[in-house]
Parts: structure tokens; sequence; C-alpha cells
């Protein structure tokens, strides 16, 4: 009898364990619900990224890197566009871990692999300062980015990517995803060896300054700048329609002041590569 509850306490829960059907480029995608998590409408954001993805993989082959993974909205689409390339998530938040997990396991995705750290130029313990106690949604590990009142702190591993990268042992990087809340600068500051050596795509959210007063994001977003054009790079926003669809590049000297959040996403483009974005999308 002792043996017996347990097991029928596991089939009970694979029973209830409920996910939710949506369709997202004519793919049927299972969502979990994990602790709350998965609610539907995080799941059909930035649709934009579906037809950028379809243009940019022919361009460059290895493995998609994904910095800031969340639930796995950008895993969705990828895998919406390429289901066998491989990806390697990067999320220091153990609920969305759990949930971006779950993801893959309802879906059988393939080659997939969840590294429950945070990139950083640094190997250290740090905290995640959450601003949703249920989610973790628009957490940053960097003090003072914003002026919300934190819910909740999570002590989080974060991790150096070179030293990450010779751990995976990764070959080949075609693109590099980051939406890590304001921790863009140590991020690319980790990546400077990688965009030299393997020269892949980088797709960045950099969230807005506002205004020259705010000389703290100011600063940092300058430096990005420095770092990308260093490495020889052209950046390139994003542009989308009023559906967030696809709509097109468009080159900049710099990122701007600006306090429009539909303006913070940037493709970064190796200086070989631009010829042949430039000659799909007119870009100069």
């Amino acid at each position: 009898m002792k043996c017996l509850i347990p097991k029928i306490l596991n089939k009970l829960l694979d029973t209830f364990d409920p996910v939710v059907y949506i369709t997202l480029d004519e793919k049927k995608i299972r969502i979990p619900f994990v602790s709350k998590v998965g609610y539907l409408d995080r799941w059909i954001t930035e649709l934009w990224m579906i037809d950028l993805l379809k243009n940019l993989l022919p361009l460059k082959e290895g493995a998609f890197i994904d910095i800031g993974a969340n639930v796995g909205q950008t895993l969705i689409k990828l895998k919406c566009v390429d289901p066998d390339i491989q990806y390697f998530g990067f999320e220091p938040n153990p609920l969305c871990v759990n949930c971006a997990m779950k993801l893959i396991e309802k879906n059988g995705f393939e080659n997939c692999e969840i590294i429950p750290v945070g990139i950083s130029n640094k190997n250290e313990m740090t905290t995640l300062n959450c601003y949703d106690r249920k989610t973790g949604g628009g957490a940053t590990i960097v003090e003072n980015f914003r002026s919300q009142q934190i819910v909740r702190k999570i002590f989080v591993p974060v991790q150096d990517f070179e030293y990450v990268y010779k751990k995976l042992n990764l070959k080949k990087i075609s693109i590099i995803k980051t939406d890590i809340e304001g921790s863009e600068l140590e991020v690319i500051k980790s990546l400077k060896k990688i965009l030299r050596e393997q020269r892949p795509f980088v797709l960045c959210e950099i969230l807005p300054v506002y205004s020259e007063n705010n000389t703290f994001r100011k600063t940092r977003q300058e430096e990005i700048e420095k770092i990308i054009k260093t490495c020889n790079y052209k950046i390139c926003r994003i542009e989308k329609d009023e559906d967030e669809r696809f709509k097109g590049l468009t080159c900049l000297k710099k990122f701007g002041i600006h306090s429009e959040l539909s303006l913070c996403d940037y493709l970064f483009v190796p200086y070989e590569l631009f010829e042949k974005l430039s000659t799909k999308f007119n870009l100069k």
C-alpha cells in the first residue's frame, strides 16, 4: 500500500498538468502552467522575431544562444523557424528555468539546453532584484536600474560567457540574443572575444535612457556602442508595424536618447555580413 500511494499521486499529477495550446507561424505549441507562470498573453509578443530569424538563420551556421531565456518565449519562435537548431538558454531565475524546461518537455523540442545561470563579465554570486512577486518579470541584477520598489531578491550565480563557452565546447554560434533588463553592458563585455572570433549576429534589447540627465544609463549605453564598433559591428534598429510584425532594419550611428519602448530592439551585424543584409533590406 505504501508503494502504491506515491504511484497514484504521480499519476494524478501527470493527469492534472495543464497546458494551453496556441498556434504560432502555423505551428501548434503547448504552453505549460507552472506555479502561475505561463499566462497566454506572455507568449504572443514580439512576433517580429519570427520573420527576422527566417532572414538571419540562412546567413550564419551554428547554435542559438539565448541570454535571458525567461520562460521560453524566444525558444518557441526559434523552434517554429528551425526545429533542429541547437539552442542554449541562460536564465538565473529558478521559477523561469522550471517553466522553460517544462516547455521543452511538453513540445518535445530537440537540441535544447537550459543553463540555470546568468551571464555577466564576472564569475560570482549576486542578487536578482524582482519587481513582480509571481514571475520575476523585469528582474535585473543591476542595482538602482529602476526606480520601482523591489518586492523580492533572489541569490543567483552569474558567469562570464567565455568560461561558459569553453565548458559547453561550443564550436559555432549563429545568433546571440540578449534580453537582460539593464545588464547588457556586462554581457557585451563578456562577449568581446566571441564577437571577434565567432562573428555571430546579436539581437539585443537596450532599454531607454529617457533623458540627458540619466547619466547612469547614458554612460552604460555609450560604452556598449564603443565595444560594438571596436568589434567591427554595425548597429541596426529593428523596425516593427502596429501588429508587432517585422518591418525592416534601420542603420544607426548611435542608440540615441529616447523614451519609446518600441525602439529598444537592435540587431548588431558583423561588417562582413552587412552587405548580404543590405541587399535584402536596402540598408545604407
